[in-house]
C-alpha cells in the first residue's frame, strides 16, 4: 500500500507539472499482481508490470525539456526572492532578530507567538524581550515587517484574491488581515494593489 501511495503521489506530481496524463510512463513494481490489478490502469493510465524485482517509475527523458504547464512567473519571482533573502541571511552574522525572522517565515501560516518563539530558542519570553531590546527592536516589529512585506509581495506580484493572501498568511478571518494591512500601510489591500 505504501508503494502504491508513493507511486500515485509521484504520478500526480509529474502529471501536474506536465499538464496532461502520462501514457508514455511505465511503472514496474517488485510485488505480485494484486487481485485489484485492473484498477491500476484506471488510476495510472499507463502500463504497470508486477514481480520485476525493483520499483521503478520511468518516463521519457524528453519530459525534462517540457515547460511546466502550471508555471506561474509571479510565484516563481516571489520564491526566488525568498531564496535570495534566505541566502543573504545565512551569510550575515547570525543574530537573534534574524533567527526570529527565519522561524516566523518558516511557519508563516502558524502565526507563532512570542512565547512559542522563545520556547523554540530555549529562552524565557522575558530574556527574549530583553535581548531584542538590546538590538533596538521587538518581536512585534519583526513580525509586522515580515507579514507586511510578504503581503505586499503577494498583492504586487500576483493576481490572487485578498482573501487568498490572508489565508496564505494564516489569517483565519480576512477582516483581521485587512485591519493589520491598514495598520501597516495606512490603506486597504485593494487600494494598495491599485496603486501598484
Amino acid at each position: 500500500v505504501l508503494t502504491e501511495c508513493a507511486l500515485l503521489l509521484l504520478h500526480q506530481v509529474v502529471s501536474y507539472v506536465n499538464g496532461h496524463a502520462l501514457a508514455e510512463t511505465q511503472i514496474a513494481v517488485d510485488y505480485a499482481r494484486p487481485a485489484y490489478a485492473e484498477h491500476y490502469h484506471e488510476t495510472f493510465k499507463c502500463p504497470v508490470t508486477f514481480e520485476q524485482g525493483v520499483v521503478e517509475y520511468r518516463f521519457p527523458l524528453a519530459y525534462k525539456d517540457l515547460p511546466s504547464a502550471n508555471a506561474n512567473e509571479s510565484m516563481y519571482e516571489i520564491a526566488l526572492d525568498q531564496c535570495r533573502n534566505a541566502a543573504r541571511r545565512l551569510q550575515d552574522n547570525s543574530d537573534l532578530s534574524a533567527e526570529i525572522h527565519d522561524l516566523l517565515e518558516k511557519h508563516i501560516a502558524d502565526h507563532l507567538t512570542l512565547e512559542q518563539i522563545a520556547f523554540r530558542l530555549n529562552l524565557s519570553p522575558r530574556t527574549l524581550i530583553r535581548r531584542l531590546k538590546k538590538q533596538q527592536t521587538s518581536f512585534q516589529s519583526i513580525s509586522d515587517h515580515l507579514y507586511a512585506q510578504t503581503a505586499a509581495d503577494y498583492l504586487k506580484r500576483t493576481d490572487i484574491s485578498v482573501n487568498a493572501v490572508s489565508q496564505l498568511l494564516g489569517y483565519r478571518d480576512a477582516a483581521n488581515f485587512r485591519r493589520s494591512f491598514k495598520r501597516w500601510f495606512h490603506m486597504s489591500p485593494s487600494d494598495y494593489r491599485k496603486q501598484q
